[in-house]
């Protein structure tokens, strides 16, 4: 990688240079994988005439580099927030950015002296904030309103920033942020910009800090900002900065960017514009929005109506992401990767598993690997990332293109996991899976004690277990979703060349099914709703899986195409991973109207079908069809050409 300045920074681990020849023999890359595309992935283990009568023993993953000028694992991982950017991870400076502001300066006095009190009590909506668990933003409204800011009146994240923008307030990068500034953001992977538990938003303080409104004792604090933001809000953290004056005013529809030369024009520099730059702005037509002085909290930011805006922001990350690579520094998978060794590194010598919705399986945290992994993406914002096992995660990651990459390249956050000898795909203990850190530790789950923590490779991966059954996956720039007919699911340690012939059956059918839990697969039907999609939600599945005349909203109507098309009838002990999965709870169910549900069979008697409470895909035990629920009965369909 070419850094701004024109130097070389290598950041992979390396080995020396003996060992780097001898894992670059057994842990073949042969090209780029290619989201959509063939995996052109050989992981160890697929080349027997290579491997014959030998065995990696990997002591250590990265020993440092003795010469060279190459940056070695010692070197903390090259990242520094707020760089020639906006946005970034969300680190304050200790020092304040420039001198502070009249109307900052009373800000941060008005906040200061609510410490340790529950100011959110004195909002309209203080009945509505779930005993002070969810009252940061009614707690900054509290304190805008005490300096003086009357129109800062929400408890909404959303609105509140609305009220504020419309006020004259102006967006700062998370770098530039002073004490006074008010700070806000949102989880990745949440739709956090309707207000809720997934948004924070407080008024940052002095040497790097905030002060927010504790959600367990309901008071003003002031904590680190790392802690107010942590990974799981990754880039998505923002600073507003307060106007000169308090009387000035701004509507939202008068924001309309004018150039110098009487042309319409939204900035092109990728900043929000300020008093410096050529553009000035026309406030003639604040008649228009008398109506927005006060917005109805329960309705969303963008409910007030500004085509500006919705101009505004598309330009503004057109601008910053053309700015972002044209640095030099667009290696988004490094910063996805430094938020899940971050994530990884705060969870350390906690008991991560026990946050695992099916925690119960993992016999007190002894086969808790899978369990932590997953609970570190989800905290790092990857929503996706589960599974009850080693192999069933590392397939759902592959879905979602994560790519193969090989063990003598490996930076911090990749996820690395190794295979004991015999199935191993079915978990019980013969597998283990943890994340990348520095200096050559793992982080992963200690069977002995069932806590995350930091170990060197060798201990986690035991040579005389593991040998050379050791593979690696690096998160994307981007998230994906390479279509199940890759038969990604059943070959992810496997020769690439069998990617190439994409093939329908049973195993693309359970594979789709997995890798898509939390997903709205319903909207796949126009006009259907989230609590009777299930028959919808199927249909997206199979069609996925190349069986595209599957295609109705009704379970009663999909089941008669699919035996229509030669699927088989089967009692569902009969049932295996791929089969749809039926049951009914009158004879009348083909009528429709919720008297039936259909699933998906997946892999270690799981299920997969729509949730009627949370309109997702989601997963269940199979024996939610097997027992007293539907009493017409419960039954599987097998597709055509496959055994019974």
């Amino acid at each position: 990688m070419v850094s701004s300045k024109g130097q070389f920074e290598a950041h992979e681990q390396a080995l020396p240079k003996g060992l780097a020849e001898s894992a670059l023999t057994d842990n073949r890359l042969t090209g780029e994988s290619q989201v959509g595309g063939k995996l052109s992935f050989m992981p160890p283990g697929s080349d027997q005439s290579v491997l014959a009568g030998r065995s990696i023993v990997i002591p250590e993953l990265f020993p440092p580099v003795i010469t060279g000028e190459i940056k070695t694992a010692s070197a903390r991982f090259d990242f520094k927030p707020g760089e020639s950017r906006y946005l970034h991870f969300p680190r304050l400076d200790k020092s304040a950015a420039g001198p502070q502001s009249t109307t900052e300066k009373e800000i941060l006095a008005n906040t200061r002296s609510h410490v340790g009190q529950q100011v959110w009590k004195g909002h309209r909506y203080a009945d509505r904030l779930d005993a002070g668990k969810l009252a940061d933003c009614a707690s900054v409204s509290e304190i805008l309103k005490a300096s003086g800011y009357d129109y800062a009146d929400s408890a909404n994240e959303g609105n509140l920033v609305g009220q504020l923008m419309n006020n004259g307030w102006r967006l700062v990068g998370v770098k530039e942020a002073r004490p006074g500034d008010v700070i806000y953001g949102g989880k990745l992977g949440t739709n956090w910009k309707v207000g809720t538990a997934n948004a924070a938003i407080g008024i940052v303080g002095e040497d790097g800090k905030v002060y927010r409104s504790d959600s367990a004792t309901g008071k003003l604090t002031l904590v680190d900002s790392t802690e107010a933001f942590g990974a799981e809000f990754g880039d998505q953290v923002y600073v507003l900065r307060p106007p000169s004056s308090r009387t000035t005013r701004q509507p939202v529809d008068s924001f309309r960017p004018q150039a110098d030369n009487g042309s319409s024009e939204v900035p092109r520099t990728g900043n929000p514009v300020d008093s410096a730059s050529p553009v000035r702005w026309e406030a003639d037509r604040g008649d228009r929005v008398a109506d927005r002085d006060n917005p109805d909290p329960q309705t969303r930011p963008g409910d007030h109506g500004s085509d500006y805006w919705r101009e505004y922001w598309k330009s503004y990350w057109k601008n910053y992401w053309q700015e972002y690579f044209r640095q030099g520094s667009g290696d988004r998978s490094r910063e996805r990767g430094e938020r899940i060794y971050q994530a990884a590194r705060q969870m350390e010598g906690k008991p991560v598993w026990q946050g695992y919705r099916y925690a119960n399986i993992t016999e007190n945290g002894r086969l808790g690997s899978a369990a932590s992994v997953s609970e570190v993406l989800r905290a790092s914002g990857f929503s996706y990332a589960g599974g009850p096992n080693v192999a069933t995660l590392a397939r759902t990651l592959l879905s979602r293109g994560w790519k193969p990459v090989a063990v003598n390249g490996l930076r911090p956050g990749d996820v690395i996991y190794g295979a004991k000898a015999g199935d191993w795909q079915n978990g019980g203990g013969n597998a283990q899976v943890g994340i990348v850190g520095e200096d050559g530790l793992i982080y992963a789950n200690d069977p002995a004690t069932g806590l995350f923590r930091g170990r060197r490779a060798a201990d986690v991966f035991q040579p005389g277990l593991y040998g050379n059954r050791i593979w690696a996956l690096r998160v994307p720039a981007q998230d994906a979703y390479i279509p199940a007919d890759q038969n990604y699911g059943q070959n992810y340690r496997q020769d690439y060349r069998s990617f190439q012939n994409p093939i329908q059956g049973l195993a693309n059918i359970a594979n789709v099914a997995m890798a898509n839990v939390g997903r709205q697969l319903w909207t796949f039907i126009r006009g259907v709703g989230a609590n009777l999609g299930c028959a919808a939600s199927v249909s997206a599945v199979l069609d996925r899986a190349g069986y595209h005349y599957a295609r109705n909203a009704a379970v009663g109507g999909l089941e008669g195409q699919l035996l229509s098309n030669g699927w088989q009838k089967l009692p569902v002990s009969m049932a295996r991973p791929g089969d749809v999965v039926i049951g009914a709870r009158t004879p009348y169910y083909r009528q429709g109207g919720g008297g039936s549900h259909i699933g998906v069979v997946g892999y270690n008697g799981r299920v997969y079908h729509n949730s009627s409470r949370s309109g997702q895909w989601s997963q269940a035990d199979i024996s939610y069809y097997a027992g007293g629920r539907f009493r017409y009965g419960s039954w599987v369909l097998r597709p055509p050409g496959q055994t019974v």
